[in-house]
């Protein structure tokens, strides 16, 4: 019974992962596919399935139309050209569509009739930051931020193969940034251009990148303490570009902070006395004892759930929760705790 349980958990992972594969990406299995070089030859056996590597790491090649049509989620357009930034109260930037790119949006989904275009579709919000909100001690003086994510461009690299398949090929190269924000102060807002870099450490300048970052310390209304709730923020800040353009895209984007110092439960809204509808405070008294550590903008949030100390928060695009499970027998215990 054992096994079939064991086999069942592993297959259900595979499940997820090829979810997240699917709407997100990259692949990551290329155990399947043919090393593309300049000097390899057609394999028919592998159906175009093809990787390359880019800073000692195996990378994926999408082949046939833009990675912006085939994946759906994780992608970060440029703020320029596309969106209006405008300020929010709390310093951070949001961001709306401006009337021209509307308009422009209107003209490209009509004909001359005035009737939609049969398949055409264009998107109304183009995401161009995400983050996560997430509660330290008053103490923590900063916590290490880290973004990830990939790129693809279009390039000649075996003409023969790819003018068999009649398709243009997009490779991938994995970029990274890190840095640590500093947590001084009563309420800090900050904005700081990254540079982002390949897995070789050089600096990738086709795409700009900002991390935006909001520290306020809050009283808790039940305890007599404070906590810091910091939202972390990144945006894709490349400018004077085609917003539809996939070289200036960011793909499969993920954030995450750590801090030494362990990372608090989030305060519900009882303890930030916060002025929330009745319904609210029901589910409040509800979940008392469920602890959330991280919630998102523009995407969800995960940590180790298996764990009491949680060090690291990082955002996804796909989140899971494992249902408890549920049966109809009963034990009866006897006074010594037995059955």
């Amino acid at each position: 019974m054992s096994n079939i349980l064991d086999n069942n958990l592993k297959n259900r992972e595979k499940l997820i992962e090829g979810i997240k594969e699917e709407f997100v990406g990259p692949t990551l299995d290329f155990s399947n596919a043919q090393k593309l070089t300049e000097s390899t030859s057609i394999n028919e056996k592998n159906n175009g399935f093809y990787y390359w590597e880019f800073a000692n790491k195996k990378e994926e090649v999408f082949l046939g139309s833009k990675p912006s049509k085939h994946y759906a989620a994780g992608i970060l357009y440029p703020l320029s050209n596309v969106l209006e930034e405008v300020e929010d109260d709390a310093g951070l930037a949001s961001s709306r569509l401006s009337d021209e790119s509307k308009q422009r949006n209107d003209e490209e989904n009509n004909n001359e009739s005035g009737l939609p275009q049969e398949n055409s579709y264009t998107q109304n919000y183009l995401p161009s930051n995400m983050g996560i909100t997430f509660a330290v001690s008053e103490h923590t003086e900063n916590v290490k931020v880290y973004f990830n994510c990939g790129v693809y461009e279009e390039k000649d690299v075996n003409k023969e193969i790819q003018i068999a398949h009649k398709t243009k090929f997009w490779f991938r190269k994995s970029l990274y940034a890190e840095l640590e924000i500093n947590l001084d102060g009563e309420q800090q807002a900050r904005k700081v251009d990254v540079n982002l870099k390949t897995m070789d450490d050089k600096i990738y300048d086709k795409i700009s990148l900002r991390i935006d970052s909001l520290c306020r310390v809050k009283k808790l209304e039940d305890r007599n303490e404070k906590v810091k709730i910091v939202t972390i923020t990144a945006t894709n800040v490349t400018k004077n570009v085609d917003p539809k353009d996939d070289h200036h895209l960011l793909f499969q984007c993920e954030i995450s902070a750590e801090n030494n110092e362990l990372f608090l439960p989030y305060p519900n809204a009882s303890q930030l006395d916060a002025n929330i509808p009745e319904e609210d405070k029901k589910f409040d008294m509800l979940y008392r004892n469920e602890h959330n550590y991280a919630f998102g903008q523009n995407c969800s949030t995960t940590w180790d759930i298996n764990s009491t100390e949680i060090d690291k928060v990082s955002s996804t695009f796909i989140p899971t929760y494992e249902i408890k499970t549920m049966t109809p027998d009963i034990e009866i215990l006897n006074k010594s705790g037995k059955n």
